[in-house]
C-alpha cells in the first residue's frame, strides 16, 4: 500500500503546492463547528489537544506534536480538551491524490524546527509570483518531511540529526539569548567555517540569515499578538534595543515595526 510520503511525492513530482492561505491562531475556543475548505489544509498542533471529527464519521484524537491533513471539501470540526496553537496552511496540490481518502492524522511528527517552519509560513503573505513560488516550495518540503516522519505511525525517525539540522534547531530555540554563532559550532564540536559551509549547502542560506529570519518572525508575532513595547520586543527576540530593532525591521520589510503593527489585524477562529 502506498504511504502518505509516496502519495505526496507523486503529487509534487512536477510542481510545488500552490499557496492559498496561512494562519497562526492561539485557540482557546472549546469547539470549532463543522466546516470545510475548497483547498487542502494542514493544521499543525505544536500545543493543545483534542478531537477532530470528519463529516464521513471518522474521528482523530490529536496531541502536541501532531498534525492533521484535510482534503478539499472534507468537512471537519475540532473539540479541544486543552487550549493550544493551530498553525493552519491551506494549499492546492498540483496533482490528484485519491489514496489519501479525505485526509490523514500525522501523529508525533512535529519537533521545534518543523513547528517553527510552519509558523514562519503562516506569518508570510506571498504576493509576487516569485514569493508565491518560494512559499510553495517551502510548504512542499515541509509536507514531505512531515509525511516521511509519519511512516507507519511509529512517530519521528530516530536517526541522529546532522550538524546543519542541529544548528538550525539550536538557533531557532535559543535565538533570544544567542550571542555569537561560534557558540553553536563549538557545541556541535566542529569548526565555525565548516558549519557555515554545511548550513548553506543544506538550507541555501547563512547561519546569520537564519537567525535573522527567526528573530524577524518572532518580532512580527509579538507586534501582532502582544501589547509589548518596541523596546521589550527588541529584548525578547535578541536584538537588544529598540533602535536596532527598527533599523533591521525596516531594512527587511520596507516599513517600520510601528506601522506594521498598525496595519495588521489578528484573524479570528481556527481549525
Amino acid at each position: 500500500m502506498a504511504t502518505l510520503a509516496d502519495e505526496l511525492c507523486r503529487a509534487l513530482a512536477g510542481a510545488p503546492v500552490v499557496p492559498v492561505l496561512g494562519l497562526a491562531v492561539a485557540v482557546d475556543v472549546t469547539y470549532c463547528p463543522l466546516h470545510g475548505h475548497r483547498s487542502w489544509e494542514l493544521v499543525a498542533h505544536p500545543s493543545g489537544r483534542g478531537t477532530t471529527r470528519l463529516g464521513d464519521g471518522r474521528s482523530w484524537d490529536f496531541a502536541p506534536g501532531d498534525a492533521v491533513l484535510y482534503a478539499p471539501h472534507q468537512r471537519h470540526d475540532q473539540q479541544l480538551s486543552e487550549a493550544g496553537e493551530d498553525l493552519c496552511l491551506q494549499f492546492e496540490l498540483p496533482a490528484a491524490t485519491p489514496a489519501l481518502d479525505g485526509g490523514a492524522l500525522l501523529a508525533g511528527v512535529l519537533d521545534g524546527e518543523l513547528a517553527l517552519e510552519a509558523r514562519l509560513l503562516c506569518r508570510q503573505r506571498p504576493g509576487s509570483p516569485a514569493e508565491r513560488l518560494a512559499w510553495g516550495h517551502r510548504l512542499s518540503a515541509l509536507l514531505l518531511r512531515l509525511a516521511a516522519r509519519c511512516g507507519d505511525g511509529a512517530g519521528p525517525a530516530a536517526a541522529p540529526e546532522d550538524h546543519a539540522t542541529r544548528a538550525r534547531r539550536i538557533i531557532a530555540e535559543r535565538h533570544r539569548d544567542l550571542g555569537r554563532l561560534e557558540e553553536v559550532a563549538a557545541e556541535l564540536g566542529i569548526g565555525h567555517d565548516h558549519l557555515r559551509h554545511l548550513f548553506r549547502k543544506a538550507f541555501g542560506t547563512s547561519l546569520v540569515g537564519w537567525l535573522t529570519e527567526v528573530r524577524l518572525a518572532r518580532a512580527k508575532e509579538l507586534l501582532e499578538r502582544s501589547p509589548l513595547s518596541l523596546a521589550a520586543i527588541a529584548r525578547e527576540v535578541g536584538w537588544g534595543n529598540e533602535r536596532y530593532l527598527c533599523s533591521v525591521f525596516r531594512r527587511l520589510t520596507g516599513t517600520s515595526p510601528g506601522r506594521w503593527r498598525q496595519q495588521r489585524e489578528l484573524p479570528a477562529g481556527g481549525g
